[in-house]
C-alpha cells in the first residue's frame, strides 16, 4: 500500500486519502465490438502468413468474400463457446479444442486446412490479447504507478498488513482501494506448489484427497448401480415370499401363524429399504 495513503489514514483521515495519489483515470478497456476489427485484421494476416509458409496448398490465400464468410460464421465477438463461456475479449485465450471442433464442422469438405485454420484463429486472438497488454503497459496511469514502485513509495506486504490491522472499517476500504493490486487490476493466484506448501506463508496441512474427473464419476455411478441392483433384487425376493406366504396363509384358513409371520417379516424388510424412503 502507498506510504502517503497509509500516513494520511494513520493520522485520522477517514476518506479521500487515496486521492492523494493523484493518478490519471484508468483507461477504459475496449469492448468486444471495438476489438473485432483488430481480430479480423490479425486473422487475415495470420492466414496470409500461413499460406506463404505452406505453399503445398494446405491453406490458400483468402479473398475478401471468403474471408467475410469466415469471420461472420466464426462470430468472434459473440461466440462465447470458443472462450469457455467467458465474455471478455482482449484478455482471455481461446479454447483450442473447441476452435478445432468449430473448424472441422464448418469446413468439413476441406479437411486439409483444418490444422492451419485453427492455428490462424487461435493465433489471431493471441495477437489481440498481446496488443491490449502492450497498450495497458503504455498507459500514463500505469507508468505513474510503476514510477511509484521504483521510488519505493509502496510499503512492503508485511508492513502494509501491520498498518492495515490498525485502521477502522472505512479507512481499511480506502487502504485496499489504493493498494498496488487494486490499482493495477491484478488477480489473485495460487498455484499447486504454493497451495501445498507446508512452510510460510500458507502453512498447509494435508488432510486428504478428493478424486475428480470423468473416470471417477463413472466409478461412482457403477458403484451406485451395483448397490441399487442388490437392493432391488432383495426387494423383489421379499415381495415374492410375501405374496406366496399370504396366498398360502389365506388358503389354509388363516391357521398357519408361521406363514403370517413370514409375510410380516418380508413386508417390514421391503419398507425398510433406503431406496423406497422419501423425505415426506
Amino acid at each position: 500500500m502507498p506510504q502517503s495513503v497509509i500516513s494520511a489514514l494513520a493520522s485520522g483521515q477517514q476518506s479521500g486519502a487515496r486521492e492523494l495519489l493523484n493518478l490519471p483515470a484508468a483507461d477504459k478497456a475496449l469492448s468486444a465490438e471495438e476489438l473485432t476489427p483488430l481480430f479480423n485484421k490479425a486473422l487475415y494476416n495470420e492466414i496470409e502468413s500461413l499460406a506463404d509458409a505452406n505453399p503445398e496448398n494446405a491453406i490458400n490465400k483468402i479473398d475478401e468474400e471468403a474471408f467475410k464468410k469466415l469471420t461472420d460464421a466464426l462470430n468472434w465477438e459473440k461466440n462465447d463457446d470458443l472462450f469457455n463461456g467467458k465474455k471478455t475479449r482482449g484478455s482471455v485465450t481461446m479454447n483450442k479444442a473447441k476452435v478445432g471442433s468449430w473448424v472441422s464442422s464448418n469446413y468439413s469438405k476441406i479437411p486439409e486446412i483444418h490444422g492451419l485454420l485453427k492455428q490462424a484463429i487461435v493465433g489471431a486472438n493471441a495477437a489481440v490479447v498481446k496488443s491490449q497488454k502492450a497498450a495497458a503497459k503504455k498507459s500514463e496511469r500505469n507508468q505513474q504507478i510503476e514510477d511509484m514502485v521504483k521510488n519505493d513509495e509502496f510499503l512492503s506486504a508485511e508492513e502494509s498488513a501491520r498498518q492495515y490491522k490498525m485502521l477502522g472499517p472505512a479507512q481499511k476500504k480506502q487502504a485496499l482501494m489504493s493498494s498496488y493490486g487494486y490499482l493495477k487490476r491484478m488477480h489473485f493466484a495460487l498455484n499447486q506448489t504454493q497451495s501445498t506448501n507446508s512452510a510460510e506463508p500458507t502453512n498447509t496441512e494435508f488432510v486428504g484427497s478428493i478424486m475428480i474427473g470423468r473416470t471417477q464419476v463413472g466409478k461412482v455411478v457403477e458403484d451406485v448401480r451395483e448397490v441399487l441392483n442388490d437392493e432391488v433384487t432383495e426387494i423383489f425376493q421379499s415381495l415374492k415370499i410375501l405374496s406366496d406366504s399370504l396366498n398360502q396363509f389365506f388358503a389354509g384358513g388363516l391357521e398357519n401363524d408361521s406363514l403370517a409371520n413370514a409375510s410380516v417379516s418380508n413386508a417390514n424388510n421391503i419398507s425398510s429399504k433406503e431406496i423406497l424412503q422419501t423425505d415426506k
